[in-house]
């Protein structure tokens, strides 16, 4: 059965690296053909007989993944119709997220109206042509809503939207918008239009448990509690995380307890657990009175339900619909009194949550929770047993003496258990941490020692309490969630002070990967085997050569520049052997995401950098600039060149700026840079102001060379500053890779200008299909007479191009090696 489980997993996981969504009819033919071969089982040796079995549950596992996939692709916004209008109805789901400027929020849909005047525009659009223009499938829209009304979860409401494909940035290291929004069933992103036509159909349905959980949150923030408590006691008590702030979540990740800020399968394993010990108090109580129930099945059957409740609070999200399938498995191999090992029941929720989401492999919650649970069974099978320790004990023993010795035993063991357990969890989960975020926390194991315990059995059945109360006595529910807000406060303080340490994160030093991964999941394995293999030792060097290894990075590549994907915007990474520079940090998009902390600083982390020699800010423009405060929270430049000073100069007073200068040059190695623009400025305080000059013209130019081979970065320069630098006859004579002026906009990238350069790669960081239209289709034209070979992020993601020692070029555009089916 175990074979036949863990193949059927496997065929249904193995569509999260499918390229293109394999037809059900070719599996269902390859099922057929080997079903012949199960009569064949018992004439073969054991081993073999279970290999058809084994096949065909493979290949089930892939139909089911195919259907799946086919059923959630039919109800995506299909390409071909991105940025058009549609009447929608349907009822809000989930919790609104509200800031000063707009609501966002998802829509669930009932009905779906093409406006009449997308056919028009569709049909007179060449690149359309031929393409059925029938109104959409449509499941869930994830919307915004600038300046709107406030929305409670329930209502239904009727809106006019502008819809667009679902669609993320690509960038290696970074965040999958496009595969969470998949997997979340959302079938287009969008925003609510101004039109008399957005009203209120029918009244709130109060009877939902998002209408319950919206309440909830309503009461909590009014509560007279610090924002950041008011944040955390939301995130813990409803599962809901838009209240807790940028600055906040760094401070988790840094000291390693983010899992604790969240609903996470932990949280509902405490909850569980705290409802067991529950229910097997009251199953004695019961069977003191002549009731004739076991106390034991009676506690697992309360901890289900308390474990229910609290996923369902935290709007039975995946990660908490993972730990509640891991739950349930376990809870009903006991109460089946099934005689099965715990991996056994690991590989059936593993199985099970393969029929609910076939891409839950994509989700690094996915690997930490099974992971995590798979570290514990092995650390501390067979020692859970007091007798099998304390060999001076016996079954026929039972003096008061004796069962007083035993019981203090017992609490000594839980308590060396517990500590145990964090280190067990650092060691075996480090390498999923370093693979998915790039970074570790070294006092991580120290903070969840006291944390785990204090949120768990302190805040957590507090929040519970309150929830409990709130239905019937507020002022006790308010005042359960007072005491668990005055907690948090200081919990809040203490991960505030302990992460302004820079030394308790440890990034390894060079590019992760798999090979970090592996090195240090093998490194736990070997820490928790039997003392006497002796295999410990070796986990230990295999750990030293992880943490102390030093220049890592490929060292045939002496130059490297990434044009990151930061949609309508700029942000690149040029990296020697000698340091990293970085060339503006793009956007910021929110209060909650920016291209400096969301896109840079993962892209960093992922190449294995501690540090940044140097940071350039073309100039003030938020598309070029707006990621730096983000970017600073993780990496502080030992040097940083700004275009201008106007804008921002709260955000970089921690920066020693230096305005840039043509004439600056440095060298680092076989690697020479050098500004040709803008002109000198007058001599400028740092900290002082200057007067208002164009932006764009403002913008500093950077030309790189490596020995026959040269880049370009021009900011967002127009034709008066070209002409300038056509003038000063300072330009390289063979150009290799221009970044393109202005995102390839008409008011740059002149005929002289493109003529004279006649690079042999041109690249346009531009978003996709946006309103600006960049690049210009009489700019792509000019770059096409020369033969420049044109890339375009919006298409092809982030592009890297790689120098090796003998000056060879290799491009690697993210979008073309990573391509999902979706």
């Amino acid at each position: 059965m175990q074979a036949l489980l863990f193949a059927f997993s496997s065929g249904a996981f193995s569509s999260a690296w499918w390229p293109v969504l394999l037809p059900p009819w070719m599996l269902i033919c390859l099922i057929s053909l080997c079903l012949p071969f199960l009569a064949w089982r018992s004439c073969q040796p054991s081993l073999l007989s279970v290999f058809p079995g084994a096949l065909i549950a493979l290949f089930v596992g892939m139909l089911w993944a195919a259907v799946w996939g086919q059923e959630a692709l039919e109800h995506q916004l299909p390409k071909a119709l991105d940025k058009t209008d549609y009447r929608v109805r349907g009822v809000i789901v989930g919790l609104p997220d509200r800031n000063a400027r707009r609501i966002k929020f998802q829509l669930k849909v009932h009905d779906v109206e093409m406006l009449g005047e997308n056919s028009t525009t569709l049909a007179s659009d060449a690149e359309f042509k031929g393409t059925s223009l029938k109104t959409p499938s449509l499941k869930t829209l994830s919307l915004s809503w600038y300046g709107g009304d406030a929305l409670i979860p329930g209502q239904e409401w009727q809106f006019v939207v502008r819809l667009r494909h679902p669609r993320g940035f690509a960038n290696p290291g970074g965040f999958d918008y496009r595969a969470w929004l998949f997997r979340n069933g959302i079938s287009a992103t969008g925003y609510v239009r101004k039109s008399p036509d957005n009203v209120r159909r029918d009244e709130t349905n109060n009877n939902s448990i998002d209408s319950f959980r919206y309440r909830i949150a309503q009461r909590i923030e009014q509560l007279p509690l610090s924002v950041p408590a008011r944040g955390l006691l939301r995130a813990l008590t409803i599962g809901d995380k838009s209240g807790i702030s940028t600055s906040s979540w760094q401070s988790l990740q840094r000291t390693g307890t983010v899992h604790l800020a969240v609903i996470s399968g932990l949280h509902i394993g405490l909850a569980a657990l705290l409802g067991t010990l529950l229910g097997g108090g009251l199953g004695r109580l019961l069977a003191l009175g002549g009731v004739n129930l076991l106390p034991r099945q009676m506690g697992v059957l309360l901890g289900w339900v308390i474990g229910f409740i609290y996923a369902g609070l935290a709007g039975f999200s995946l990660p908490t619909l993972r730990a509640f399938v891991m739950l349930s498995v376990f809870v009903l191999m006991f109460l089946l009194r099934r005689n099965t090992s715990p991996f056994t029941s690991l590989l059936w929720a593993w199985t099970v949550v393969s029929v609910m989401e076939p891409l839950a492999m994509l989700s690094p919650g996915f690997w930490l929770s099974f992971l995590a649970v798979a570290i514990l069974i092995v650390g501390f099978r067979g020692r859970s047993e007091p007798s099998n320790v304390l060999g001076s004990s016996s079954l026929g023993d039972t003096s008061l003496g004796s069962r007083t010795s035993r019981n203090r035993s017992r609490g000594k063991l839980r308590v060396v258990q517990f500590v145990q357990t964090q280190w067990l969890l650092l060691l075996g989960l480090s390498g999923c941490l370093v693979f998915f975020i790039g970074e570790l926390s070294l006092i991580m194991p120290l903070v969840n020692l006291l944390a785990v315990p204090w949120l768990g059995f302190l805040v957590v059945p507090l929040c519970l309490l309150g929830v409990g109360l709130f239905g019937f006595y507020e002022p006790g529910a308010l005042f359960c969630w007072q005491l668990a807000g005055r907690q948090l406060e200081w919990f809040s303080a203490a991960i505030n002070w302990l992460s302004v340490h820079d030394n308790l994160i440890w990034i390894p030093g060079f590019a992760g990967g798999w090979l970090v991964m592996l090195a240090l999941v093998c490194a736990g394995l070997l820490l928790l085997s039997p003392r006497g293999l002796r295999l410990r030792a070796l986990g230990v060097l295999i750990i030293c050569g992880v943490v102390f290894a030093e220049g890592g990075r490929d060292q045939r590549i002496p130059l490297a520049m990434t044009v990151l994907d930061v949609g309508q915007g700029l942000a690149l990474v040029v990296e020697t052997r000698e340091g990293v520079l970085v060339y503006d940090v793009g956007s910021s998009f929110s209060d909650r995401f920016d291209a400096g902390s969301g896109i840079v600083a993962p892209y960093l982390r992922h190449r294995g950098y501690r540090d940044l020699r140097m940071l350039v800010v073309s100039h003030s423009d938020q598309d070029h600039s707006g990621g730096v405060e983000g970017l600073l929270r993780y990496y502080l430049p030992e040097v940083s060149l700004f275009g201008s000073f106007e804008g921002g100069q709260a955000m970089h007073r921690q920066l020693d700026r230096q305005l840039c200068q043509r004439g600056m040059s440095w060298q680092w190695g076989e690697v020479g840079f050098q500004v040709l623009h803008p002109q000198a400025h007058a001599s400028i305080s740092n900290r002082g102001s200057v007067r208002k000059r164009p932006q764009n013209n403002n913008s500093c130019v950077v030309a790189i060379r490596y020995r026959d081979q040269s880049i370009l970065l021009t900011g967002d320069i127009e034709k008066t500053v070209e002409r300038q630098l056509l003038a000063n006859a300072d330009l390289p004579d063979k150009l290799t890779v221009l970044l393109a002026p202005h995102h390839g906009s008409k008011t740059s990238s002149s005929a002289a200008f493109v003529k004279r350069l006649a690079p042999q790669h041109v690249v346009f960081s531009a978003g996709y299909n946006h309103h600006f239209g960049h690049p210009h289709r009489t700019v792509v034209s000019r770059y096409t007479a020369v033969g420049s070979r044109q890339w375009n992020t919006a298409a092809a993601g982030a592009l890297r191009f790689a120098w090796d020692v003998d000056g060879e070029l290799l491009i690697t555009p993210t979008r073309g090696g990573n391509r999902h089916y979706w």
